[in-house]
């Protein structure tokens, strides 16, 4: 079943893409080099801002992968790792990547982490290997508080990422 997916230009990630950098997104969707730029910018929201338009506006892949990765583990924002995440589960989404499992494993067993990032990786993992996870806001925010993290299935994180290697 194919997803319908909103024009970039309606979207709402765009919104927000805009309240993040306000007239700086519109330099971002004229030139793929100017958002590139932006990836190391100080200010964290122009940095998520720049990824979410590579990929979804300029659809860079090969090279946002490789940046995704590397953002995802060294940056220093819980939101702009979150974004990296949510953008290699889309791209690998049923690839069973041995590579991203064992990041996506990696981030989830990172206690120190946020947990809200921590869950992002996961549902990247289930997404690796096409199981469904569905959890809405509400659900998620009870999941993230508390000892609701347990209900994470660990044996199916082990599991998935030791087969695939």
């Amino acid at each position: 079943m194919t997803r319908y997916k909103r024009p970039w230009d309606s979207s709402v990630i765009r919104k927000r893409c805009e309240a993040y950098a306000g007239v700086a997104l519109a330099e971002m969707e004229r030139s793929k080099c100017v958002a590139e730029s932006f990836l190391t910018h100080a200010d964290p929201r122009m940095r998520a801002t720049a990824i979410a338009v590579l990929y979804h506006k300029w659809r860079e892949t090969k090279t946002l992968a490789s940046l995704c990765e590397q953002v995802a583990i060294e940056d220093a924002d819980p939101e702009v790792r979150s974004i990296a995440l949510i953008v290699l589960g889309s791209m690998f989404a049923q690839s069973r990547s041995t590579k991203l499992a064992a990041l996506f494993g990696r981030i989830v067993h990172q206690e120190q982490d946020p947990k809200e990032v921590r869950f992002i990786a996961y549902r990247g993992l289930l997404l690796l290997f096409d199981i469904p996870f569905l959890v809405n806001r509400r659900r998620l925010d009870a999941l993230t508080s508390g000892a609701g993290f347990d209900e994470i299935d660990w044996q199916l994180i082990k599991t998935l990422v030791i087969a695939e290697q």
